[in-house]
């Protein structure tokens, strides 16, 4: 059975230059779509996937966080105001 490029793995050289290019904002962005979504190197793709999937769970929860405390404050200035009419 053959080993194909994209099944070898990344070398720590590799990995180093693949980390610094997740430094440069903008870049990394395109980057990540490019790696997760392209032909490249295995070990790469299944990194750029994972972060994906992890950065739309966390911007789910950061959005019904932001929900939630927004409903909360609404409320709290809703009972303040309550309070200061008569």
């Amino acid at each position: 059975m053959y080993r194909y490029d994209n099944e070898e793995p990344l070398s720590v050289g590799g990995w180093i230059g693949t980390l610094l290019v997740m430094c440069v904002p903008i870049v990394n962005l395109v980057m990540i779509f490019v790696w997760g979504f392209g032909n490249g190197n295995q070990g790469r793709k299944n990194y750029a996937l994972a972060v994906l999937i992890l950065s739309l769970i966390v911007t789910a929860l950061f959005i019904v966080i932001t929900i939630l405390n927004g409903a909360a404050i609404s409320q709290a200035f809703s009972e303040m105001q309550n309070l200061t009419t008569y």
